[in-house]
């Protein structure tokens, strides 16, 4: 039996897990502390991106244009925002802190089935495109050349952090 719980455990061992009364969570899966001091989550069966106090109050948000189908991996990013991959789509969705959400097709195609998604030391957000055996990166405000397909280490976009604006740039 599932229980659709978030779990919390110290460094000493002892777990504590909370719940949702009103059917928010269902099958929680990726968890990110967020710009706001609190933890965000995916809630993939229900199609839900979701908030955790550090108390263990929980609220969920839908995107009321239902572009979300499948939420797994989510991230804070350096434009204050929640970013997170949504799978059965191929779409890649940004959650404000106050629980509005949007999400992006990419033109060209290339994004199936992603997962995971974090922000990189350069300010871009970078995420697996599963199905597609690919690493996509998404761009801020300043083109930067496309990560390298050979492995090796991937140069620092130059200049500060530019907002993230929806450009994709994949590997191979």
């Amino acid at each position: 039996m599932r229980s659709h719980r978030i779990g919390r455990i110290t460094t000493a061992g002892v777990i504590t897990t909370f719940g949702d009364t009103t059917g928010g969570v269902a099958a929680p899966f990726g968890i990110t502390p967020g710009p706001d001091g609190n933890l965000w989550f995916t809630s993939s069966n229900n199609n839900r991106i979701g908030q955790i106090t550090t108390a263990g109050v929980i609220t969920t948000f839908i995107d009321p244009a239902g572009g979300v189908d499948r939420p797994d991996g989510i991230t804070a990013a350096p434009d204050g925002n929640l970013w997170f991959t949504s799978q059965n789509n191929g779409r890649l969705g940004r959650a404000t802190t106050t629980g509005d959400i949007t999400t992006f097709t990419d033109p060209a195609g290339q994004v199936s089935g992603p997962r995971g998604i974090t922000a990189g030391p350069d300010a871009y957000l970078w995420f697996t495109s599963t199905f597609s055996d690919r690493i996509g990166r998404m761009e801020g405000g300043d083109p930067a050349p496309p990560p390298p397909s050979a492995p090796g280490p991937v140069p620092p976009a130059p200049g500060p952090a530019q907002p993230v604006t929806g450009t994709l740039r994949f590997t191979g």
